[in-house]
């Protein structure tokens, strides 16, 4: 709270929630982030070369605020209950047993953290400091295969969303409409020299009223005065598409 808390004052205001939002992206999911740091020595210093101690943090954060049983963490992490107890003995005061018998993280803020720093777990930010229509899109291309999904530096620039899928990049535009998605001429510009600057691929994804998400090639767009992107554009199989992008370049 303190780090925030000096960020948000340092800033100058406003201090309203798309502050605290980007205060959040910019200390605590970011590798280089005061707080992300500040967690990352933590970490180590609870873990040291411990895979299984680092299992165990995994599991805890993965079960959230709502805790979980000892037995189901000794599942997840390949250990019997024995061991397990043992494990989250020498978390210390990481871990907190709850009422119920559940084992915990001590500090929920360090468990959104560990959650975002895992593999296939850039997602979880999200729900703090991203909007509905771009939480939707991550997780629809985390459905699909995509290894992580951050809200991407150039949310701050012509895109909302970084997708990645081995060595592919794909910068994401999402809007909260229906079809046809239009975007002034300069809107257009900026998305085309964001993605050669960066070497990305990138899309369109469009989030209607019910929540589903559907994705646009950009090449089938219809520029005039302006650029309108159709229910024509809409890409059937996205990850084909990728495959087919980085094959042809």
């Amino acid at each position: 709270l303190q780090v925030l808390g000096e960020e948000l004052v340092r800033g100058g205001g406003p201090y309203d929630a798309s502050a605290l939002k980007q205060a959040l992206q910019d200390h605590l999911f970011s590798r280089t982030g005061r707080l992300a740091l500040v967690f990352e020595r933590r970490y180590q210093q609870i873990v040291g070369r411990s895979s299984y101690l680092a299992a165990v943090l995994g599991a805890l954060a993965r079960a959230g605020e709502g805790g979980t049983r000892l037995t189901d963490v000794g599942r997840e992490v390949g250990a019997p209950s024995g061991d397990t107890a043992r494990y989250l003995e020498r978390l210390g005061d990481a871990v907190v047993q709850r009422e119920d018998g559940g084992y915990a993280l001590q500090d929920r803020v360090f468990g959104l953290w560990l959650a975002w720093r895992q593999p296939a777990g850039s997602v979880v930010p999200m729900r703090l400091v991203g909007d509905e229509a771009e939480l939707r899109t991550a997780e629809h291309l985390s459905r699909l295969g995509f290894d992580l999904v951050y809200q991407s530096r150039a949310s701050r620039g012509a895109f909302d969303l970084l997708a990645l899928r081995g060595a592919s990049q794909v910068g994401v535009q999402v809007k909260r409409r229906a079809l046809p998605l239009v975007f002034s001429r300069e809107e257009w510009a900026r998305m085309e020299a964001e993605a050669a600057r960066q070497g990305w691929d990138w899309v369109l994804a469009a989030v209607d009223v019910e929540g589903t998400v559907r994705i646009l090639d950009p090449a089938g767009a219809r520029i005039g005065k302006t650029v309108r992107a159709p229910a024509s554009a809409m890409i059937d199989n996205l990850l084909a598409w990728v495959d087919r992008k980085d094959r042809t370049g």
